[in-house]
């Protein structure tokens, strides 16, 4: 039987989020990830520091390190979280926090311990109470959190007559914007930091270490949060535009937007045109990073790249594949995060150009980071 495509991995790999059996050898150079003995075939791949989700068909399998409570549990195998619908997983870095389906319902990850190692993990639907917060506002369709622990919720129910009394600002428009200051805040209904609302409806939501980016349905990039940084938020504040608030990149008005890709400390966004842009910079301090892709002073910048099909952005790394099929890389290679293997400790501030027989000679389809690892999609030739 033909395989429909495979994944090939390499970076951070302490816990076994890649391989349990080479743990806690980092993978330095690109290795296939075999399918499960299951053979189901991962549909989406997200990675938090020591956690790798894969969701399938059937549900959400977790390899690594997964934090609860006060403690870390070892997953020594992968779990079905098995849901009634399909789902994507969100988190922070401390691993998996929950999940969202297609319908606007909100699962939170509950598990069940036999000593050091879980025995069962589960999604289960969080049901918010009737009169808190975010129960009179149920559909949910984006998550996410930053690093600061803020978490960013999108929804688009109406609001009430008694939220339109009290807030008439918020009664017209596409989607609300709350902004909650941790994860247990929103689970147990307590009032949000902030609530905004966009004339558009939003398509993609992502976070860096203490920003939120917003891609709209009209392909426009908005951006808010923390005053302090504004290198992430790819425009300047001002009085009437400030931090704190939801506001499109002006750097990019006019041109249409159809991916972004947030890393702790950098954002990329790829045009229609197939342009790769990017704003932030590399970990603040460091040098050989890439602190020459974006300087560090908020302007967007664009990429000498061409035919952009793809970007991922990790912490302190960054991946393109072309609509050739070629993948380049940049940034730190510290724990293998960018393939090149055991000598290379980083790009030394250049883009890297990988070899197509790293992938055994298929075609890349798409790529994705975690961040300290990178995911290559490839298709037989």
């Amino acid at each position: 039987m033909t395989t429909p495509y495979t994944f090939y991995v390499c970076g951070f790999n302490a816990h076994g989020q890649l391989d349990h059996q080479l743990k806690p050898h980092d993978l330095k150079s690109f290795v296939r990830w075999l399918p499960h003995h299951d053979h189901q075939y991962p549909q989406h791949i997200q990675a938090f520091w020591s956690t790798t989700a894969i969701s399938e068909d059937r549900g959400i399998k977790l390899q690594g390190f997964q934090n609860s409570g006060d403690r870390a549990v070892e997953l020594r195998a992968s779990y079905d979280a098995v849901t009634p619908r399909r789902v994507i997983p969100f988190g922070d870095v401390s691993g998996v926090k929950g999940a969202l389906d297609t319908t606007g319902d909100l699962y939170r990850l509950s598990n069940y311990q036999q000593g050091d190692v879980s025995s069962s993990w589960e999604f289960v639907v969080h049901k918010f109470e009737a009169g808190d917060f975010m129960g009179r506002h149920p559909t949910i369709r984006n998550v996410a959190i930053a690093e600061n622990e803020q978490v960013c919720v999108i929804s688009d129910h109406s609001q009430t007559v008694e939220d339109e009394e009290k807030r008439p600002e918020l009664a017209n428009g596409s989607d609300v914007v709350y902004l909650f200051s941790h994860w247990d805040a929103l689970l147990s209904g307590s009032p949000c930091l902030a609530t905004h609302r966009l004339d558009v409806p939003i398509s993609i939501l992502g976070a860096t270490s203490n920003t939120f980016i917003i891609l709209t349905e009209s392909w426009a990039v908005y951006s808010f949060g923390d005053a302090r940084y504004t290198a992430l938020l790819g425009r300047t504040p001002t009085a009437e535009r400030p931090a704190a608030k939801p506001y499109a990149i002006t750097d990019l008005d006019g041109i249409p937007v159809r991916k972004i890709s947030c890393g702790k400390w950098m954002v990329a966004a790829i045009t229609k045109d197939d342009d790769l842009y990017v704003w932030g910079s590399g970990k603040p301090g460091t040098k050989g990073g890439l602190e020459n892709v974006g300087d560090g002073d908020g302007m967007v910048r664009p990429v000498d790249l061409e035919d952009v099909a793809d970007v991922a952005v990790g912490d302190e790394h960054i991946v393109v594949v072309t609509k050739g099929g070629d993948v380049w890389v940049h940034g730190s290679n510290e724990y293998g995060q960018l393939g090149l293997g055991h000598e290379v400790k980083d790009t030394n501030s250049k883009w890297v150009k990988l070899v197509k027989g790293v992938f055994d000679g298929g075609d890349v389809d798409s790529v994705e980071a975690g961040p300290l690892n990178t995911f290559v999609k490839v298709s037989p030739h």
